[in-house]
């Protein structure tokens, strides 16, 4: 959409409603200053006379022998930038919550390693997509840690973690063998009480854009998702006779 604008280029002239500008035509001429065209649709014309039925018309605020009338075309929308697009499709990315599962559960012990994990199906890869201005950005968010708060601390562990069971066994500390590394975390609480404990992804994000982009690829990020639960870490009693 292009506007119809009245500009006077010369300075020290004065209001007037001599003339008004047009589509199409020029009207009330004053004398002695009538200007020469043809006219045509988008086109401002000097013929004197009547201004069409379906003309814009605006009145210039300069008088003709104070300096030069002219109407001008300017664009509206500016060019949106590729970062833009890009904060587009980053802000309709959909990320989960993880739910934060642990072993035991809903309550452990001091001094014993308990397991944690986040709900099956979220190490995965998410993506979006935002159109404008003749660019398209893609973004995709691939996670790459969890960071958990246990209440009297925190850990972090490479990945998801590994659901307990009876054949699993009690989990190794991160690093403890190779084969174990990326899939055990777990954690060993020191006091008894009761925990809000978290669970926070931690997501990378890269883009790619093309159409008329200011760049054609780049990261963003990251993006964090957390998930939130309880747990009660009580002590175990020992009686002696």
């Amino acid at each position: 959409m292009l506007t119809l604008v009245a500009l006077a280029l010369a300075g020290g002239c004065g209001p007037s409603a001599a003339w008004t500008c047009a589509m199409g035509s020029f009207a009330h001429s004053p004398a002695g200053h009538s200007r020469s065209g043809h006219a045509s649709s988008g086109a401002i014309s000097g013929r004197a006379g009547s201004a069409p039925a379906n003309g814009l018309e605006i009145t210039p605020q300069c008088d003709i022998t104070g300096g030069a009338d002219h109407c001008m075309q300017f664009p509206v929308d500016p060019k949106v930038s590729t970062a833009d697009v890009v904060q587009m499709a980053v802000a309709s990315i959909t990320l989960p919550p993880p739910h934060p599962y642990t072993n035991p559960s809903p309550r452990t012990w001091v001094g014993l390693r308990t397991f944690l994990w986040i709900g099956p199906g979220l190490w995965r890869t998410y993506a979006a997509t935002a159109h404008t201005g003749g660019q398209t950005v893609t973004v995709s968010a691939h996670p790459t840690q969890v960071v958990w708060d246990l209440g009297e601390s925190s850990t972090t562990c490479p990945g998801p973690g590994t659901p307990w069971t009876p054949e699993t066994g009690p989990p190794e500390p991160l690093g403890a063998r190779s084969s174990e590394a990326t899939s055990a975390c777990g954690y060993t609480y020191l006091r008894s009480g009761w925990y809000d404990v978290s669970a926070t992804v931690s997501y990378t994000v890269g883009w790619t854009c093309t159409g008329g982009c200011d760049a054609t690829a780049g990261t963003w990020g990251p993006l964090p998702a957390t998930g939130r639960a309880h747990l009660t870490v009580a002590e175990i009693q020992t009686t002696s006779r």
